[in-house]
C-alpha cells in the first residue's frame, strides 16, 4: 500500500491511509462493508464476502441503492440479509 494515491470521487471518499485501514478493520469486525456515498453522491452499497472451503474470499454479495432507501435502519437490516446470503453461498 506504500505509495498508493487515494483518489477522491466524492466528498465522502476515504482518502487518508489511516482512516482507510481503520475502515478495513471495522469491515473485518462486523463482517460487511458499506460504501457510504464514497464513489457516487446519493448511492450507498453493502457487501459481504463469500469464502471457499479454505477460507479464501472468492466473491462478494452486494446491494446498492439510493441514500434515502439505505438509511441507518435499513443498513442494519439489509446487512444481516447480505451476510446471511454470503454465508449460504460460502457453504456451497
Amino acid at each position: 500500500m506504500e505509495g498508493y494515491v487515494f483518489r477522491a470521487y466524492t466528498r465522502h471518499t476515504i482518502t487518508d491511509k489511516q482512516r482507510f485501514l481503520a475502515e478495513l478493520a471495522l469491515v473485518h469486525e462486523r463482517g460487511y462493508a458499506v460504501d457510504n456515498e464514497e464513489f457516487e453522491e446519493g448511492l450507498r452499497c453493502l457487501a459481504a464476502p463469500v469464502v471457499d472451503s479454505s477460507g479464501v474470499v472468492t466473491a462478494a454479495v452486494g446491494i446498492a441503492g439510493p441514500r434515502f432507501r439505505l438509511n441507518g435502519t435499513q443498513i442494519g437490516n439489509l446487512s444481516q440479509t447480505v451476510m446471511r446470503i454470503a454465508a449460504e453461498l460460502s457453504r456451497i
